[in-house]
């Protein structure tokens, strides 16, 4: 860290004092969260003690922004869809029904945050939260992504590449994914972290709630001119909606959710909010993603998936900032990756 702080002209603590955390990430190369570290430890050491950062400009913001390194999913298609992979500092779920593939695109996404930077990744490593964790899929997925790169450095016949190349290995990959059970505590220090992936959501929901003791419902009627609580699920999500938003804006991590489909049932009427009851147009049961249409909003973009014409579709629900359309991807032994030309023919694309 001194080096990178050096090489760029923060030689002294009164350099890194004047300096706001977005510009010294810009200009040392280093994430938010390192710079205010940095930052925090000058000012201790200088006698300093600001309580709150300078305001910054929304230009440095959306500069910054748009100089960030995403995790790529090794499928071409589906980076251009969310406009070059999975964006840090935003929490993106993918939902799906099962074999969708909702589970390898988790992993895949832990073995490719830790590409090393002269390939132009983020060298950084992942947590992952899961019931069940497919180790010999992964370690297959980690081999596969050492070859890609190999080939890659191969090609570009680039020293620096192949010298990165040579320093990873399938044990090294693996060590840079910590996982942790839905009931382990996560409180461990990991600077390293640019991805967490919890995978799914819902099936930890269930398991919490599964885990708390019933309570006894309560038969008082609420006092006069207050509010009654809200239920215990309703505040569950909310925490948790809030808890990972702060998680990855925070700590400028990419937070990506997994989360499962269930089925909606609609009468012939639907009621609006605060209106008469009107025909709903598509009456019957259709599958929606769990946990309800307030969810929607604790997810920075949604990404749905489905099957078409026998191939794996992604669909872009919900985006800040980029418009919604498709990608197809597929699941091969390597992992996820983009579909053949000789498949699209296939199917008459």
């Amino acid at each position: 860290m001194r080096n990178k702080l050096m090489s760029c002209g923060y030689c002294t603590i009164a350099d890194i004092q004047e300096v706001s955390a977005v510009q010294l990430a810009q200009d040392a190369q280093i994430s938010h969260e390192e710079a205010l570290l940095v930052i925090k430890v000058a000012q201790r050491r200088g006698g300093s003690v600001q309580p709150t950062e300078p305001a910054v400009s929304a230009r440095l913001l959306f500069e910054a922004e748009r100089a960030q390194v995403r995790i790529i999913t090794f499928s071409s298609e589906l980076d251009r869809l969310l406009g070059g992979g999975i964006a840090r500092g935003q929490v993106t779920e993918f939902c799906g029904a099962p074999g969708l593939g909702k589970t390898q695109i988790g992993m895949q996404l832990a073995i490719d945050v830790q590409i090393p930077a002269v390939f132009g990744g983020l060298e950084g490593e992942a947590v992952y939260i899961e019931g069940s964790f497919m180790l010999r899929r992964i370690a297959q997925m980690a081999d596969a992504a050492l070859l890609h790169l190999e080939r890659v450095a191969e090609a570009k016949n680039d020293a620096s590449r192949r010298a990165a190349s040579a320093s990873l290995s399938r044990d090294a990959l693996l060590d840079g994914i910590h996982f942790f059970r839905v009931r382990d505590a996560c409180e461990q220090s990991h600077p390293k972290v640019r991805l967490v992936v919890l995978d799914s959501v819902s099936f930890h929901l269930r398991a919490l709630e599964s885990s708390d003791a019933p309570s006894a419902p309560s038969t008082a009627a609420p006092t006069p001119g207050t509010v009654a609580p809200a239920p215990p699920r309703s505040r569950q999500l909310a925490q948790l909606a809030s808890a990972l938003s702060s998680l990855a804006t925070r700590h400028h991590v990419a937070v990506v959710l997994t989360n499962q489909l269930t089925t909606r049932l609609t009468s012939a009427t639907e009621t609006p909010l605060g209106g008469p009851s009107l025909p709903a147009p598509d009456a019957g049961a259709r599958l929606v993603p769990a946990l309800g249409e307030g969810w929607l909003h604790a997810c920075t973009s949604r990404v749905r998936l489905e099957w078409r014409e026998g191939a794996r579709v992604a669909r872009l629900e919900k985006s800040p900032s980029l418009p919604g359309g498709c990608a197809a991807f597929d699941v091969t032994a390597e992992g996820v990756r983009g579909v053949r030309s000789d498949k699209k023919r296939g199917r008459g694309e």
